[in-house]
């Protein structure tokens, strides 16, 4: 048997809302709004300190691959899961990792939301990531 393209991406989008659906409740948040679909994303750019425009371009075909790589990362940075290892797991895994860590025993007691600090993520990533992230974005919008 063999999944359409729709069938694919509910089961994605089930994936998403279930791995999300921890990191509200740590964040204060009401855990059911990860399951509706856009004001998932909504709320997932409010608790990386993203603004709400940027929800748009999570509709553009190549750059919300991009967007996503971006709030995976910084949805890491603000619940301080900071280290290397976390953030190449998440890359490589396709975000599998993200669903792993509040599961983890361990993890539900550091899980804990915090404001993003944007001069560690510029120390830790440097200029040419975003630099190159940001190129990416503009040459596909364009």
């Amino acid at each position: 048997m063999s999944l359409n393209l729709w069938q694919y991406l509910l089961l994605i989008e089930i994936a998403s809302s279930l791995f999300l659906f921890r990191y509200f409740s740590l964040a204060g948040k009401k855990s059911v709004l990860a399951f509706i679909p856009v004001y998932k994303t909504l709320v997932l750019l409010e608790l990386t300190g993203r603004r709400k425009w940027q929800t748009l371009l999570f509709f553009i075909p190549i750059v919300n691959h991009v967007m996503w790589i971006i709030s995976a990362y910084e949805l890491l940075h603000v619940f301080q899961r900071r280290s290397w290892t976390d953030i190449l797991l998440s890359i490589f895994t396709l975000g599998l990792w993200l669903g792993i860590i509040p599961l983890l025993s361990n993890a539900k007691m550091e899980l804990r939301h915090s404001a993003p600090d944007r001069a560690a993520m510029k120390k830790q990533l440097g200029e040419f990531i975003p630099s190159a992230l940001f190129a990416i974005v503009a040459a596909t919008i364009i």
